[in-house]
């Protein structure tokens, strides 16, 4: 015996859902670690560009050595 149609729209219903709702969370999770990867990336590229020498009161070396700077030394 088969069950009355509207029992069987209510299944297939019901385990679309399921079925929506897991690709979500799969989708979800996967931009997710997208997005961690991406900020991993623009950190090592922050740490790959930052100067390394600094100067005593705290100012990258770069920052300091601005145009009136170096009009001074010239």
């Amino acid at each position: 015996m088969r069950p009355a149609p509207f029992v069987e729209d209510t299944r297939t219903i019901l385990f679309s859902k399921e079925n929506h709702r897991q690709m979500v969370e799969k989708e979800e999770e996967e931009e997710e670690e997208e997005e961690e990867e991406e900020e991993e990336e623009e950190e090592g590229t922050r740490r790959a560009e930052r100067p390394h020498g600094r100067i005593a009161n705290g100012r990258v070396a770069s920052e300091a050595t601005d145009s009136h700077s170096l009009g001074e030394f010239m």
